[in-house]
């Protein structure tokens, strides 16, 4: 077996049928391939669709999609790892022959593909997808945040330190060797960790422009404001996300996530910092900036007030 494609799900019925017909379209000839699809316990018909496409279903008894990343990575087949999420879709017919192509080069460990829009998703989508969630995009950098930039100049091949990884994650396309990352225990998976991990194996990270994975992540604000409320609740709970890799982060980038309170709060520097992006990009999505940056800031104050009170009932 080739490749594995990895899609963990929980009540996926809308977005899943879209992802495994991108996949079943692909021109495979010369690659075998499976589909593995980690079920966190969905009470819709996510299952009966998976079966259907000719997946291999297996349980993943942590529900959340970064454990069943690493519960399909276990399950998994293949010399040659593709996650996806059930938002995910490839684009035309030769996603896959593109994404194994760097792979030729023995010293690649990982590849990853340009995440792109449709003209039907929305500025919240659309402003994701090129520059991150703004909390990242804050902390990491422009140039180490967005895909579409960091793919302009065509395919590159990085060598990143691990104190300055870009901000690449497994979820979106990302394609690996077997057996490199996700070795521990499912209830620590991180996908952005996991890519630090890859790092500090000294291998190359490879860019591939001509590989394009639409991510259609949010259908508008009240879906993003829910996305990063949870993702902050399940942050401060130790369950995931930046806590797990802050440690093995530059000391500027500490700083700067602390810098992102009073930055969001005055809500006149997102405004600016927009308005710098769109004028340097010539985007007009950028402008959007300052709005996404907003929900997501009320989404994380929820989060923390949240927590706070959980804290002083348990005590």
């Amino acid at each position: 077996m080739t490749l594995s494609v990895v899609v963990p799900v929980l009540n996926a019925e809308r977005d899943l049928p879209g992802c495994l017909d991108s996949i079943l379209r692909q021109r495979t000839s010369s690659i075998g391939y499976e589909i593995v699809v980690a079920d966190g316990g969905s009470i819709d018909a996510t299952r009966q669709i998976a079966l259907a496409a000719g997946a291999r279903v297996i349980d993943n008894p942590f529900r959340l999609a970064e454990p069943g990343v690493a519960v399909g990575i276990n399950a998994a087949r293949g010399r040659f790892i593709t996650v996806m999420a059930a938002d995910n879709r490839m684009r035309g017919e030769d996603f896959i022959q593109r994404i194994l192509e760097p792979f030729q080069d023995s010293e690649v460990v990982a590849a990853f593909p340009r995440v792109v829009s449709t003209a039907a998703d929305g500025l919240a989508t659309k402003y994701i997808n090129r520059y991150s969630d703004p909390f990242s995009h804050f902390v990491y950098g422009s140039l180490h945040t967005s895909i579409d930039l960091m793919l302009r100049r065509g395919d590159r091949v990085l060598r990143p330190t691990v104190e300055n990884h870009p901000l690449l994650a497994v979820a979106q396309g990302c394609t690996f060797r077997a057996g490199l990352v996700y070795q521990g225990s499912p209830d620590q998976a991180d996908d952005v960790l996991a890519i630090v991990e890859l790092v500090e194996l000294g291998g190359k990270l490879a860019l591939v422009r001509d590989a394009e994975l639409e991510h259609h992540h949010a259908s508008g604000l009240g879906v993003l404001y829910r996305k990063y409320w949870r993702r902050t609740t399940w942050t401060l709970a130790g369950r995931q996300g930046y806590f797990r890799r802050a440690s093995r982060m530059a000391r500027g980038r500490r700083i700067r996530r602390w810098l992102w309170v009073p930055y969001s709060a005055s809500l006149v520097a997102p405004t600016i910092h927009g308005a710098l992006l769109a004028l340097r990009h010539r985007d007009g999505v950028a402008l959007y900036h300052p709005v996404v940056n907003t929900v997501i800031f009320v989404a994380v104050l929820r989060g923390v007030i949240a927590a706070a009170l959980d804290r002083r009932q348990t005590t």
